[in-house]
C-alpha cells in the first residue's frame, strides 16, 4: 500500500475524481482530502480537512494559554515579586499566543508541508492509499482523464528520483 498525492484544481473536479476512483475500486476510507476551503467539500463521503485551522480550534487554546500565563503571574505576585502591569499583560498575551499556536499545530499535516506553497486557494490535495499493484493504473487514469490534475506520485515533493 502506497500513498498517492495529487493536487486537484477546484471542488467540481474533485467530486468527479472521487466518483471515478471509488468506481475503480478504491474505498472511501482510503482517500483523504485537504483544502484551504474545506467547507466546499463537506458533502463528499471522504474525510476533508483544512490547511488552516478554524477559529473553533484556536480560541480554546488561546484561552487556556492566557489562563495558564495569568496563573503564573498571580503566583509571582503572591510570592512578592513586583511586576509592572505591562509585563503582566504581555506575559498573558504571550500565553494566549502560545496556546493558540499549540491548538492550531495539529491542523497542518506535516507530510503536506512541501506542497503548501504550490496549493492555490481553490486547489484540493488528495491523499489516496492505493495498493501497490494498482498504483500505476490509478496514476495513468488520473493523468489521462484529467490533465489539469498535478499527480505528485508517492512523494509530496514530486516523484522521487530513485524509486
Amino acid at each position: 500500500m502506497r500513498r498517492l498525492y495529487a493536487i486537484i484544481p477546484g471542488a467540481p473536479l474533485t467530486r468527479r475524481l472521487i466518483e471515478e476512483l471509488t468506481e475503480e475500486g478504491l474505498t472511501e476510507e482510503s482517500i483523504r482530502l485537504v483544502s484551504r476551503r474545506a467547507g466546499l467539500l463537506e458533502d463528499l463521503p471522504v474525510p476533508v480537512t483544512g490547511f488552516r485551522p478554524s477559529l473553533v480550534t484556536i480560541w480554546p487554546g488561546a484561552l487556556v494559554g492566557a489562563a495558564a500565563a495569568l496563573i503564573v503571574v498571580l503566583l509571582l505576585l503572591a510570592l512578592g515579586v513586583a511586576l509592572p502591569a505591562t509585563v503582566m499583560l504581555l506575559f498573558t498575551l504571550a500565553g494566549a499566543a502560545a496556546g493558540a499556536l499549540t491548538a492550531a499545530w495539529p491542523a497542518y499535516p506535516s507530510e503536506l508541508r512541501p506542497l503548501h506553497a504550490e496549493v492555490g486557494r481553490d486547489d484540493v490535495v488528495m491523499l489516496a492509499d492505493v495498493p501497490d499493484e494498482q498504483l500505476g493504473r490509478v496514476e495513468r487514469l488520473i493523468q489521462d482523464r484529467h490533465p489539469g490534475i498535478r499527480v505528485k506520485g508517492t512523494d509530496p515533493r514530486g516523484s522521487p528520483p530513485f524509486p
